[in-house]
């Protein structure tokens, strides 16, 4: 689905004399010029062509404008958190007359880049934009695209782009100016990823939207890309929210979003399914299903756009509280399984856990989490036996067999229970 470089600047030279096409999107003149941005989550980059540095130590969702570069080819290099060595680096030709925008995107474990050619917005008829969609997200799976009014529905939509897999993008196609609603979902289906308001485009001028994650295992944010400027983070309007019933209160459990049922009749030692929300600071209330309209608990957490968040409740009736966790969903794209440990259990007021008897989290506090951490799996999975001990000591309080881990997933283990009824519950969040 790519159009070739070399198609496009030759085009873009022919025209030249007739219509001035070989002033690059930068508006530069007839050089060459370079933007790059950060879109690993988590990660801050430098990001180099050859010997000369175009971002440097930048926070995830940062962008540059365009920065002159002689054509030629060039090894771009890409280091995460001030380190000297790459983590990625490709070679790649730019010519001459083009503007291009390199994207560093996915995990720590597989840093990839993504070299896009700005140059081919050269037959937009009058009256239109180019639109063009990029995917980096380890976690979206395929995408199409909508562009559609602001109210249309998409079962009698069509996507102007379709199919776009993981590391790759669309060419640039034709749409006229006027009022846009983007929806991103996944390939074939209505399921919506991303939903926001496009931006007013300019006459002739591209728009590229670059999928990419935030942390969530199924939702998007897009950073677009603009002729002339730098990229902006356009914000998702969706959230995903699970709870997850660690309490000691007897019946099950009612969680609300601003007032509306958003997870009902949840079990003790049970975790919901993530449901979508408006993103933003919502009031969350929880009531006992046995008791109904009787608020146990209150609260505001912020629910960034395209993230996850799960909310851990403990305690009893009479107190009952909610750990708020930021949850990666991020495939690792290695032979390797990411996991964390979540300590809301009475047992155990700080824990060490063991994974096949070697120590992997030491000490995680009752009502905290771990950190991410990856252990080694295979496609097919790999078993671990977990012991959790009272941190500092040698003795399990108990002890969690036989669960398979695959490569490239992300897990979570709750621990849970009194003492004497301690256990653990595990989700596969990715």
């Amino acid at each position: 689905m790519r159009r070739t470089r070399a198609f496009a600047v030759i085009a873009c030279l022919a025209a030249l004399a007739l219509a001035g096409c070989g002033l690059n999107p930068s508006g530069t003149g007839t050089g060459t010029t370079l933007r790059v941005a950060n879109l690993m989550p988590q990660n801050s980059v430098t990001m180099k062509a050859g010997d000369a540095t175009f971002m440097s130590n930048a926070p995830f969702e940062s962008f540059t404008g365009y920065q002159n570069i002689s054509a030629g080819t060039y090894t771009f290099t890409t280091a995460l958190d001030g380190s000297a060595t790459p983590a990625f680096s490709v070679s790649e030709t730019l010519l001459n007359v083009s503007a291009y925008t390199f994207i560093a995107y996915g995990p720590s474990t597989f840093a990839q880049g993504m070299l896009l050619d700005d140059t081919p917005l050269v037959h937009i008829p009058s009256g239109d934009f180019g639109f063009r969609l990029a995917n980096v997200s380890p976690t979206a799976g395929s995408i199409d695209a909508y562009v559609t009014a602001p109210g249309a529905d998409l079962a009698t939509s069509a996507p102007v782009v379709s199919g776009i897999v993981y590391n790759n993008f669309s060419n640039f196609i034709n749409v006229p100016l006027g009022t846009y609603r983007l929806r991103l979902t996944r390939t074939g289906t209505t399921e919506v990823i991303y939903d926001a308001m496009l931006p007013p485009a300019i006459e002739f001028g591209g728009q590229t939207a670059v999928a990419y994650t935030r942390g969530s295992a199924r939702l998007v944010n897009v950073a677009l890309f603009t002729d002339p400027s730098a990229a902006t983070a356009q914000a998702n309007r969706l959230a995903r929210v699970r709870a997850v019933n660690g309490s000691s209160v007897p019946s099950a459990l009612n969680t609300f979003v601003n007032g509306n049922l958003t997870i009902a009749n949840l079990p003790y030692a049970n975790v919901a399914n993530y449901q979508n929300v408006a993103a933003g600071t919502p009031t969350i209330t929880v009531e006992a299903s046995a008791t109904p309209g009787a608020t146990l608990l209150s609260a505001t957490p912020a629910l960034g756009p395209a993230t996850d968040t799960s909310i851990a409740l403990y305690g009893d009736a009479g107190a009952l509280q909610a750990l708020i966790l930021d949850d990666q969903n991020i495939s690792s794209l290695i032979a390797k399984a990411t996991i964390r440990f979540v300590n809301i259990s009475p047992a155990l007021p700080a824990a060490d856990i063991y994974a096949n008897g070697a120590l992997v989290a030491g000490g995680v506090a009752q009502n905290t989490a771990s950190p991410y951490l990856l252990l080694d799996a295979t496609t097919d999975g790999t078993t671990y036996q977990f012991d959790f001990d009272l941190a500092g000591t040698t003795a399990p309080v108990f002890t969690l067999p036989g669960v398979k881990l695959v490569a490239s997933s992300v897990y979570t283990v709750y621990l849970i229970g009194p003492p004497g009824a301690a256990q653990a519950i595990v989700t596969q969040d990715f």
